[in-house]
């Protein structure tokens, strides 16, 4: 049968002599129609797997990062669009990007196809709306694959197809899931022949109509609508583990049109993955994050300091995207961990509005040298117009701080009231210049670390301080520039998720301190300390009052427009207090 495949593909003319000739056998082996149609060698843990996504109705492949789950998604929505003439096929993932991926394979394996498999396609089309690839069929209808941009379901809500792949389903809203994108398989691929086999079925004896149905579900499993989920694992507070655990059932009871495949890494054959990225990711990732990105574990929660659940609950239902510059004249506070050029430069951007720390933008960026920081510093002042600066005084800092004194173009004198590091005397010589007054140097001593991390998580659980949804683009853009820089901060908001979930609180032997890292040494946590020194400035110089030092947990809210708590009856206010003079960005309280 090889030899006989193998002839007719190079000697016939079109797909369609092809398919007339061999389609039964490759939709019995979908893995030997990859390899002849697109040149696509698929490895021996692939290989089931591309199986069962043909031959099951509902699957979940849970993978390690790096074991190819979306480039399987795309050639197994290339290869069903072939041998299932007629199909509708949506990718959906929690992002734009996501989607656009798996499309974005799929056109490379095109490419690299047969001749006469790239003349089957009629357009590669690219919208705002969707991107879409279509198929031509000589004696009936195409097939049809597209990707879409999920943003809050309304856009793609009514939408049908017969296949969904759907790409890490745990970052999708459990609303969107199953009011908007299960719904979209609801119609049989032929409604009317299902109805017509219903009800020769149901004029069957009891016994026949059981041995009818049983025939049914093994064809629905191989040519009925079906979803296909590939992700890796994640918490089991999550809503997909609940589904993961009825998939399990499922399949043990002997259900066929259930699968369940779960491939950690150590499964993976030796060659496939760059061992390289492997290991660096295990020297530096926290252990929850490797444990369920690379070995498919789903985990009840961590039992760091900030646990993983309280730290997702903050960008649940927050309302609000990342920015790249300021709206309106609401109050930006800018956070600066610097670093050596071996090292990450990171910074935080918190929004003060409605009564709530904002985290707006974030990014870390490994390289700069001193001058690179603070032109950077500068950019950023440009797009947002910070009320106020905080800087790491130590990894590089003070040079920093030195590096923004000698540009006299705009130069950021101490502000009044914080100590200043250098000395009295240094502020006074800087009088000179015009600045905004607006940098704080923060030292990192013991106390103020432990007084800055459980202020932090006060803040957290009291939900003072949030973080951005992550996007769900309603359209794909026209222009990438924007939307790539806004996807690259929402990356950012994940890693820095990432290292607050992963960082331990240990007391200090003999010292009779607390000290608050990752538990692994080359760790990364950059985003963290920026967000740490971000939160405690916003609190202590917006939030806090007259709040002690000693009793930093005694937050104070804003349920209601003010509440009082200042010295002599002063007013607090988001802003600060009342009867005391502050420029913040246009606004004069």
């Amino acid at each position: 049968m090889g030899i006989e495949i193998f002839t007719d593909i190079y000697n016939k003319g079109s797909l369609a002599n092809v398919l007339s000739k061999h389609i039964g056998f490759y939709r019995r082996h979908p893995d030997i129609a990859a390899y002849d149609l697109f040149n696509y060698d698929l490895v021996v843990h692939q290989r089931p797997v591309f199986r069962d996504m043909h031959m099951k109705q509902f699957v979940i492949d849970l993978e390690t990062r790096g074991g190819s789950k979306t480039s399987k998604m795309a050639l197994f929505g290339l290869t069903r669009g072939i041998l299932y003439p007629g199909q509708r096929i949506g990718i959906i993932g929690p992002s734009f990007r996501q989607a656009k991926n798996v499309f974005d394979y799929a056109e490379t394996m095109v490419e690299g196809a047969k001749p006469f498999v790239k003349d089957s396609i009629s357009r590669f089309y690219r919208g705002t709306d969707s991107h879409k690839v279509e198929w031509r069929n000589e004696v009936g209808p195409g097939s049809m694959m597209e990707a879409l941009p999920i943003g809050d379901g309304t856009k793609i809500r009514g939408a049908r197809y017969f296949v969904i792949l759907c790409d890490e389903p745990p970052h999708i809203p459990k609303d969107i899931h199953d009011m908007v994108i299960v719904p979209m398989t609801a119609v049989h691929i032929n409604p009317a022949k299902r109805v017509r086999e219903m009800a020769r079925i149901k004029k069957l004896s009891p016994e026949d109509q059981e041995k009818a149905k049983h025939q049914m579900a093994i064809v629905d499993a191989v040519s009925g609508n079906k979803l296909i989920y590939c992700t890796t694992a994640y918490y089991q507070w999550n809503w997909f583990y609940d589904l993961y655990k009825v998939y399990i059932e499922k399949q043990s009871q002997g259900d066929m049109r259930y699968c369940v495949w779960e491939i950690p890494y150590q499964d993976v054959p030796d060659g496939f993955m760059n061992m390289e990225t492997l290991n660096y990711s295990l020297a530096t990732s926290p252990a929850a994050v490797f444990a369920m990105e690379y070995q498919c574990k789903w985990l009840a929660d961590t039992d760091g300091f900030f646990p993983a659940s309280l730290v997702e609950s903050l960008q649940e239902k927050s309302g609000y995207n990342v920015i790249l510059r300021s709206k309106r004249d609401h109050v930006y506070i800018l956070a600066v961990d610097p670093a050596s050029r071996i090292d990450y430069f990171a910074v935080i951007v918190i929004e003060i509005r409605d009564g709530v720390m904002k985290v707006v933008y974030a990014d870390s960026i490994k390289g700069l040298t001193i001058p690179d920081m603070v032109a950077e510093i500068h950019k950023l002042d440009r797009d947002f117009g910070f009320s106020l600066i905080t800087i790491d005084a130590g990894g590089g800092g003070n040079a920093v701080y030195d590096t923004l004194y000698t540009n006299e173009m705009d130069p950021w004198c101490e502000w009044e009231g914080i100590s200043n590091p250098k000395g009295k005397d240094h502020n006074i010589k800087l009088g000179r210049f015009k600045g905004k007054k607006i940098l704080v140097m923060t030292d990192f001593s013991s106390d103020w670390i432990e007084k800055a991390n459980f202020s932090l998580k006060s803040s957290m659980e009291k939900r003072l301080i949030l973080l951005p949804e992550p996007i769900r683009a309603t359209a794909f853009p026209t222009s990438s520039s924007g939307v790539i820089a806004e996807e690259k901060v929402d990356v950012n908001i994940k890693t820095l998720k990432e290292q607050l979930i992963s960082i331990e609180m240990h007391h200090t032997a003999g010292k009779g301190t607390l000290s608050f890292k990752p538990p692994k040494k080359n760790a990364h946590d950059d985003l963290y300390v920026a967000m740490l020194m971000a939160h405690k400035v916003a609190f202590d110089e917006y939030f806090s009052g007259s709040t002690s030092d000693a009793d930093i947990e005694n937050t104070v809210g804003f349920s209601e427009e003010f509440s009082y708590g200042g010295e002599d009856g002063e007013v607090i206010t988001p802003f600060g207090i009342a009867d005391r003079e502050f420029n913040f960005g246009g606004y004069n309280g």
